[in-house]
């Protein structure tokens, strides 16, 4: 699967984090699963992941930055 898949390689969390403390609460009781998805995206990281993935450009208003990001997956 060379597609990122939600559930399967990480865990989708909405922008505001509302949903942040009910995720952990979940995978607190949930190790095993958990423990498999973190696995599947670290798998996927080191096959599909590019360098050109890690680059983010920030919207501010009136500031045009660009970030580069290190996955650690060199």
């Amino acid at each position: 699967m060379s597609r990122i898949a939600s559930w399967v390689h990480y865990v989708p969390i909405q922008i505001s984090y509302t949903d942040l403390y009910d995720a952990v609460a979940f995978f607190h009781a949930h190790d095993d699963l958990a423990a498999h998805i973190a696995a599947a995206g670290k798998e996927w990281s080191q096959h599909f992941w590019r360098k050109e993935d890690c680059i983010s450009v920030p919207v501010v208003p009136g500031v045009r930055t660009r970030l580069q990001f290190r996955s650690g997956i060199d």
